[in-house]
């Protein structure tokens, strides 16, 4: 603030400089932008080495060159990156998401959990292995024959070599009535909904969705007037 002279002399007032220090940032974090084998599309994911890389997007592909960009980013020093994939499918119709059924103690429909033809190798198969009725107890079932509960293995399978595999315990899907109503499911057992558990934890495959109901026909208009009567002859004279 300016001084206030209360005597002849010298006054030296400092006055702030405009210029501000230049503060440094991180330049080991980058941004990636393109393809990747699997992996969330459209959406930006921050990963901390390429072992992340390879388990959510599915690691070094020739047909793939941001995997090598991102391994060399990582290689040269880099902390943190942040990847964006890019998918484009061939048609509406077809979005590219690849479909298959569960075979085994139940037939379980599931599609991968995300596009692209990495999940035409998805493999998977139900059992009831070491199921029992007092595990079955635990979730609230009579026994395991009311309870239905089973295991799910998915598998992805290149060239008969298993590339990732998960197995889930203890499973129970919605059942339905002879009218097609859900049966309610006891509490303890709605933690082991299959559609919950894959959403939450699986990186392979999640629950195929019901299909959708036929669109509605255009509503009936209203029924046509009736025809008039013929008019009467004029009288005859």
């Amino acid at each position: 603030m300016p001084v206030s002279p209360t005597y002849p002399g010298v006054y030296i007032e400092e006055i702030p400089s405009g210029v501000r220090t230049i503060v440094g940032v991180a330049t080991n974090i980058a941004a990636f932008v393109g393809r990747a084998v699997s992996g969330p599309v459209a959406e930006a994911t921050t990963i901390e080495s390429f072992a992340d890389f390879e388990r959510i997007f599915g690691g070094l592909s020739l047909d793939f060159p941001m995997s090598y960009s991102v391994n060399d980013f990582f290689q040269n020093g880099g902390s943190q990156a942040i990847i964006v994939r890019l998918f484009k499918p061939t048609s509406a119709a077809a979005p590219g998401v690849a479909q298959l059924t569960a075979t085994g103690t139940v037939a379980l429909p599931l599609v991968a959990s995300s596009p692209g033809t990495w999940g035409n190798a998805l493999v998977a198969t139900t059992d009831t292995d070491q199921i029992t009725d007092e595990i079955a107890q635990l979730y609230g079932f009579k026994d395991q024959k009311t309870g239905q509960l089973f295991n799910l293995t998915i598998k992805e399978t290149v060239n008969g070599q298993i590339l990732s595999q998960e197995r889930f315990l203890n499973l129970v899907s919605v059942q339905k009535d002879a009218k097609g109503n859900p049966i309610p499911l006891p509490g303890a057992a709605q933690s082991q909904l299959v559609d919950r558990v894959l959403a939450q934890s699986s990186q392979l495959a999640l629950v195929a969705p019901p299909p959708a109901a036929p669109a509605a026909g255009p509503a009936p208009g209203p029924a046509p007037a009736p025809a008039p009567a013929p008019a009467a002859p004029p009288p005859r004279r």
